[in-house]
């Protein structure tokens, strides 16, 4: 319900990336990127929570909406500790790199903002959510590697499309918990067959992209083996929808995926 699972996602996730990149990050990266992460998820749900005026269909919204102020509370605790953490510990050079990242996402939100979800599908919450978490998971390691590789560049694409297909499904899933509470996304705009077409494709992508990673890179087999776990996972889901949506497995299954670099320990 605090989504402590995305939390613990994004930080194996930069693990795996410095694995990637054979550099060792300082606890402050982690900890930043996960309140970070925390505060945004968070204050989505808030946000959300409180503009539904009855009950909420989505168990994690109505959730928010129940414990709103003591939520709010821990968020204010959460920002102060991230900000003493980013001021006093976080390397400088990974704030430079931060900003960057914080003015992409911003530039999007912007984008999304003045010309809505429907007039694109790229220039929609969807593709903007995968960019940040890709360019957050990725910036801590980068910033302290001081050098862009191929082996990289690959790897942060599978990520963006592990996350992109991630939440294309949970949008295809979500159709009637947002139809119901008046919410945009793009199952509403585009339709499930249209979206699952989408997917499809995406999941094609994803799999030449991580083949072609492990034809060139056989060293770095280890990291890109856990993205294409994941990549199975997120398949198995479109492949049998009706099992998954019951309990709403694929959302659980759906966030699981990004903890698998944890098998790198």
């Amino acid at each position: 319900m605090l989504s402590l699972d995305v939390v613990a996602g994004a930080c194996f996730m930069a693990f795996a990336t410095a694995t990637l990149l054979q550099v060792s990050i300082p606890w402050s990266v982690y900890a930043c990127l996960g309140g970070a992460v925390w505060l945004v998820y968070t204050i989505d749900h808030l946000l959300d929570a409180k503009q539904i005026d009855e009950k909420a269909v989505s168990s994690r919204h109505q959730f928010h909406r129940d414990y709103f102020a003591l939520i709010i509370r821990l968020w204010i605790a959460v920002l102060v500790a991230t900000l003493i953490i980013t001021i006093f510990w976080l390397p400088l050079i990974t704030i430079k790199f931060g900003l960057v990242a914080v003015g992409l996402v911003i530039i999007h939100l912007v984008l999304v903002k003045l010309l809505g979800t429907k007039l694109s599908i790229l220039v929609q919450k969807e593709f903007g959510v995968a960019m940040a978490y890709a360019v957050g998971v990725v910036v801590g390691p980068l910033s302290l590697a001081g050098e862009l590789s191929e082996a990289f560049i690959y790897f942060t694409s599978q990520v963006f499309l592990l996350a992109f297909i991630n939440l294309l499904e949970f949008s295809y899933f979500d159709k009637r918990i947002d139809q119901l509470q008046g919410q945009v996304s793009l199952s509403l705009v585009l339709g499930r067959k249209k979206l699952r077409n989408i997917i499809g494709f995406l999941l094609l992508v994803n799999l030449i992209v991580m083949q072609v990673s492990i034809y060139k890179f056989p060293s770095f087999e280890r990291v890109y083996g856990v993205l294409w776990l994941a990549w199975l996972v997120l398949l198995v889901i479109m492949l049998f929808p009706k099992k998954f949506i019951r309990n709403e497995y694929y959302r659980v299954f759906g966030d699981m995926v990004f903890l698998f670099p944890i098998l790198l320990l």
